[in-house]
């Protein structure tokens, strides 16, 4: 009977998350952890996250192709990578080809959660191109929006990413227009800010435990 079933949606513990976040704010002095984490950055940097296993389904070759327009048209925009996977060596060679090494930053697997939320802190937005699995929940717990492609292979939890109002959905395979939307809401305050809220609302309306 319908009364009998109850469907829960796949998610973190988005309390501890929120207390992470919190504690973060309090304790981290962003200038001081960007000084020592990025050589290149400096007082006028703005930061693109992404963090997950680096294969094919979650093509991050696609967000560095994304990177050489964007350093283009600011070269204070970083991108930090964290995570590991078969796809790495590829990555790297990438950035190396595209010449984006001192903007794209590659950190590795990162376990601690405490240490990770430094880099979610210091974020203003996050993105994987491909399958996002948990890290939308993950990435909306600290006020991030996410930017992703349209892909039909998405896991069950982009059901949490509703377009313009906490994200954005951009075209498959269109490192291009990846770039336009990441550099327009980087640049447009208000609009992030907008975004983030929503985010955090997600988070508390949606995605709790």
């Amino acid at each position: 009977p319908k009364q009998k079933i109850y469907l829960a949606y796949n998610t973190l513990d988005t309390h501890k998350l929120k207390r992470i976040k919190n504690r973060t704010q309090k304790d981290l002095n962003k200038q001081k952890f960007i000084d020592a984490e990025f050589p290149n950055a400096s007082d006028a940097s703005k930061f693109i996250l992404f963090s997950g296993r680096i294969n094919r389904f979650k093509k991050v070759h696609n967000l560095i192709k994304a990177m050489q327009f964007i350093v283009n048209w600011d070269p204070n925009i970083h991108l930090i990578v964290i995570g590991q996977g078969e796809e790495m060596s590829k990555c790297v060679d990438l950035t190396e080809d595209l010449n984006l090494r001192k903007n794209i930053h590659y950190k590795g697997p990162i376990y601690d959660q405490d240490q990770l939320g430094n880099y979610f802190e210091i974020a203003d937005l996050y993105s994987i191109p491909g399958s996002v699995g948990l890290g939308i929940v993950h990435a909306f717990a600290f006020g991030l929006p996410i930017i992703t492609e349209d892909i039909n292979y998405h896991s069950a939890e982009i059901q949490y990413l509703k377009n313009g109002i906490n994200g954005f959905f951009v075209p498959e395979d269109e490192p291009l227009k990846l770039a336009e939307i990441i550099f327009k809401v980087m640049n447009d305050r208000p609009l992030l800010k907008e975004l983030s809220q929503n985010a955090l609302k997600t988070v508390d309306n949606e995605a709790s435990v």
